[in-house]
């Protein structure tokens, strides 16, 4: 990750940033979220993911890129509940889904390592509008699959 950083950083800046397949800094900054959150590499993942959060709060508070920041949003909540702060993660967790833009298939992927992490505790009250908001956003569609 460190190494595809300093690259980034002697390129020019791209003309288009939003443009899909243009990778600037702070697509790097999101892709090293999700790097981070797969590997368990707990400060990393908290790092990138305020990274992220920061880079997509705009002044009135809307969102630069929504889908950036609800995943930002999943991976500080899967942290918070492998670090056993379940309330911070439904919070964390919910705060995402309820998003109204989304893109089901990316924001399930992320929504599946924070639904593993708290079905860990299945019998906690405080999971149980999570696990409500996750069962009715997917509908058909298996998490992880």
């Amino acid at each position: 990750m460190e190494r595809g950083r300093r690259i980034l950083e002697r390129l020019p800046a791209p003309g288009n940033p939003d443009h899909h397949f243009v990778i600037d800094p702070a697509k790097a900054d999101f892709c090293a979220v999700d790097v981070y959150r797969t590997l368990d590499v707990r400060d990393a993942a908290t790092e990138f993911a305020h990274r992220v959060l920061d880079c997509c709060a705009l002044s009135d508070g809307a969102a630069r890129a929504p889908m950036r920041r609800n995943e930002a949003k999943l991976t500080s909540g899967a942290i918070a509940a492998r670090n056993g702060d379940l309330d911070e993660a439904v919070g964390r967790g919910l705060g995402a889904l309820s998003d109204s833009r989304k893109c089901l298939p990316s924001l399930l992927a992320a929504a599946a390592d924070l639904d593993a992490e708290l079905r860990e505790h299945p019998r906690d009250p405080v999971l149980a509008p999570w696990f409500e908001a996750v069962s009715a956003l997917r509908g058909p569609v298996a998490l992880g699959s």
